[in-house]
């Protein structure tokens, strides 16, 4: 097994390198390290080492690691060492500064005003069924919870941000951290589950689940459960050569919704709407020339966006009739001059630089969605921070 020894001049920005079973990290007092970002492709059971030397100027050292729902971050406090261990798609700690306990030491309730940084370990002999998390403790806190017993154990709602689908499974990992804005534990990482798909989605057992779509199971549509806990995830992937069409049914912002080799679809649950929040979808994409005399096809996709560019131009879009409630086309225009979008006998021009969206409204008539934007200041940071982040 390789287990290489670096130091922080050997790291680029910080950044540990991939490739390595077990890498260890060591600082000593002339170093100036702050910051360290762990492996980026790391695989199941590769570990860090990071010993960390008391550092003039450096009161704790940032560690962060993994992507999306899967990013973790930890401050580490020299002198220490600590392990990071990926397991379950997540960077785990262990060594310096972590509380280890078990039903066998604290009982079913972790005690208020834990360490930052908590492991709470079920085996067969030493488990409860429902666990209790703390009603107090520090902004950022983690505690996590794995398992290695037969049976299934649950965490009580009361101190939780979102009443999940929480079921904890041999081998799972469960990662919680405290926000001293809503005075509630916030559900940081679970497992994912991965059952066969069928025309009616099963109801979550966990707060993510992963439907895949495959040719040996190929299903001409899907529908969404109609209960689920609050705020899990449901994602539909496929492998199919055929598309599988996803049903309005029980989702918030239904569209056209098809799924085709490759792509994704994630929905969040949200209890207080009592329904499915389609949070990420793919998107059709044509240039004008692609398109036959300026004819756009019937949607497959929640968004279709149309580019008009110079030597790239037609004069007239037409939108299709009767589709899904919810479908946008954008028409981003960057030729040299107008087009005009045709819709209901009317047409609505579009200029140089602009982008315009058309919805299908909730009586199934299309409509312009939005006031023309600069395409400058769409793709501006100062776009982003004045319009605030759009999902």
């Amino acid at each position: 097994m390789s287990q290489p020894v670096i130091t922080p001049a050997d790291l680029t920005n910080g950044e540990i390198p991939s490739g390595f079973e077990v890498v260890h990290l060591k600082t000593s007092a002339s170093d100036r390290l702050s910051k360290v970002i762990l492996p980026r492709n790391p695989q199941q059971g590769h570990v860090v080492i990071f010993t960390a030397t008391t550092m003039q100027g450096i009161a704790a050292v940032t560690v962060s690691g993994g992507e999306g729902l899967d990013a973790i971050e930890y401050k580490i406090v020299p002198p220490a060492q600590n392990s990071f261990t990926f397991d379950d798609g997540v960077w785990v700690i262990s060594g310096a500064n972590v509380s280890v306990l078990s039903p066998r030491v604290v009982g079913n309730r972790i005690p208020d005003n834990p360490q930052s940084l908590t492991s709470y370990q079920l085996q067969n002999g030493n488990f409860v069924a429902k666990i209790f998390l703390p009603d107090q403790a520090s902004n950022g806190d983690l505690i996590f919870i794995t398992s290695n017993a037969g049976s299934v154990a649950t965490v009580a709602p009361g101190a939780l941000l979102f009443n999940n689908t929480i079921k904890i499974r041999k081998g799972d990992l469960y990662v919680f951290a405290y926000l001293d804005a809503f005075g509630k534990w916030g559900l940081w990482h679970s497992p994912t589950r991965t059952p066969k798909p069928t025309s009616e989605l099963a109801q979550p057992i966990a707060p993510r689940t992963r439907f895949t779509i495959r040719p040996a199971n190929w299903l001409s549509q899907v529908r969404l459960p109609q209960q689920a806990g609050d705020r899990d995830r449901i994602i539909i992937t496929s492998t199919a050569q055929r598309s599988t069409r996803i049903l309005p049914a029980n989702i918030i912002n239904p569209a056209a919704m098809t799924v085709s080799s490759g792509e994704e679809y994630e929905f969040l649950y949200v209890k207080e709407k009592n329904g499915w929040f389609m949070e990420r979808s793919p998107d059709t994409r044509y240039e004008v020339k692609d398109l036959l005399s300026g004819n756009v096809p019937a949607l497959v996709k929640p968004r279709t966006i149309i580019s008009l560019s110079k030597g790239k131009w037609h004069g007239n879009i037409t939108l299709p009739k009767s589709q899904a409630k919810g479908s946008r086309v954008i028409v981003e225009n960057t030729a040299l001059r107008e087009t005009q979008v045709r819709f209901r006998g009317l047409s609505h021009p579009v200029e140089e630089g602009e982008i315009v969206a058309f919805k299908v409204n909730k009586n199934g008539v299309w409509q312009k969605e939005t006031t023309t934007i600069d395409l400058l200041l769409l793709y501006s940071d100062e776009a982003a921070a004045f319009l605030g982040e759009v999902q």
